[in-house]
């Protein structure tokens, strides 16, 4: 939504992005937020790096949208390792301050920070919220919003999420690869660079522009009133960047599938398949991720990806004497 911001029209925005079908998914993804309908129970992710404009397309919303946009606090969307829920009864201003919005953005986000299972789906869900500001009583609302999360990072998608059966509905990745630069730094073998414009700040907060714009928003809201299913049918582009980050989520299958796990061959006997130890692979799977997981909770997700733990006799030569074990590939990590 806010990157069509950055072009003083639609012309001049689709001609930016790096795909035409992106640009026409963040219209219609606008078109349908301004409505203040969430019977689509979407949130929309706009990733890339730094210098997309992203600092002036919020400042262009604020001016043309007025007490209809806000800004989403991280706390209501992502959540850093190791920060705990709020305690019970406690001041959610984050989430009050959300009434009656139409399209809210958040802050940008940090690496490592991951996405807050309960609250995008309870913001995207269309249920009613309790929330107070601080000092203040308890009030009860209807989220009207449709969030947009701009980041330079991609936050980290927990794998409960991943797995969610209609979570690929609800979470639209738009990733946008352009880079806009002076320039002394324009880079003409880079294909994603793009001469920055200077006085575009100037131009898109003029009075002539917000009213062409605000114009657009709403004839254009008229299309998804006619036809709500147009939001469910992503261009390829989009549901390929969507795909991506959902499985990027699964850090086992990740780490099963990356250069540290040599897998047997198909054909390969079950009497002459590799034999991985629990303790070597649990282990190891904690320092390519970097996250602790107790070893049941380890041993379930690989039950579900088909290597059920077992037992073999012999003794494994580390700190353990155990012989539970996975059999069918090797893992190294060195």
């Amino acid at each position: 939504m806010a990157f069509v911001l950055v072009y003083a029209n639609i012309s001049t925005f689709q001609r930016g992005c790096a795909h035409r079908g992106e640009a026409d998914e963040i219209q219609a993804l606008g078109l349908y937020a301004i409505n203040g309908r969430t019977s689509e129970e979407i949130t929309v992710f706009l990733l890339g790096s730094g210098g997309n404009g992203k600092g002036v397309c919020k400042q262009m919303l604020e001016i043309t949208l007025g007490e209809y946009y806000g800004v989403i606090s991280k706390d209501a969307v992502v959540k850093a390792p190791g920060q705990h829920p709020p305690s019970k009864g406690a001041a959610t201003g984050y989430l009050a301050e959300l009434q009656g919005k139409r399209v809210a953005v958040t802050d940008e986000t940090s690496p490592g920070e991951r996405v807050d299972l309960g609250n995008v789906l309870m913001m995207t869900g269309g249920g009613m919220v309790a929330s107070r500001l601080l000092y203040q009583n308890n009030v009860s609302f209807r989220f009207t919003h449709t969030p947009f999360i701009q980041t330079n990072y991609d936050p980290e998608i927990p794998p409960t999420l991943a797995k969610q059966p209609n979570i690929a509905r609800r979470l639209i990745v738009v990733h946008f690869p352009n880079e806009y630069v002076t320039e002394n730094k324009f880079d003409e073998t880079n294909p994603n660079h793009r001469h920055v414009d200077i006085g575009l700040k100037g131009r898109m907060e003029s009075q002539a522009v917000r009213e062409e714009f605000l114009t657009f928003l709403v004839q254009g809201s008229r299309a998804w009133y006619e036809d709500p299913t147009v939001l469910r049918r992503h261009p390829a582009a989009v549901q390929a960047a969507s795909m991506a980050w959902l499985r990027r989520g699964d850090k086992l299958q990740i780490f099963l599938q990356s250069e540290h796990c040599v897998h047997d061959p198909s054909e390969t006997p079950d009497n002459a398949k590799t034999v991985t130890w629990e303790d070597e692979f649990w282990t190891q799977f904690q320092r390519f991720t970097g996250v602790k997981i107790a070893k049941e909770e380890l041993a379930r997700q690989m039950r579900e990806k088909g290597y059920a733990r077992t037992k073999r006799a012999g003794r494994y030569d580390g700190s353990s004497q155990r012989s539970s074990c996975y059999i069918g590939f090797k893992c190294e990590y060195d």
